[in-house]
């Protein structure tokens, strides 16, 4: 029996959705982390609080820059 590889098996939609997807979750992931030290970082000695607000925009920024950089070193340097 003649071993195929994975480019000859074709119609590889649901593989390239479940790479995208773990793209995706590992970025979220990441999101909250660092969005979760930036707000221990921020309350740290203050008397001022994190809002949603700012939650959100923090969580939106590093988000953003988790995309350029997987799409960096997935689309090629």
């Amino acid at each position: 029996m003649k071993m195929l590889t994975l480019l000859e098996v074709g119609n590889l939609g649901g593989l390239v959705v479940m790479i995208i997807g773990v793209i995706i979750v590992i970025a979220l992931v990441v999101s909250l982390v660092i969005t979760l030290i930036a707000k221990v970082i921020y309350e740290w000695n203050n008397d001022k609080k994190f809002t949603k607000k700012q939650f959100w925009q923090t969580m939106l920024i590093s988000l953003l820059i988790c995309g350029l950089i997987s799409g960096f070193v997935c689309g090629g340097m």
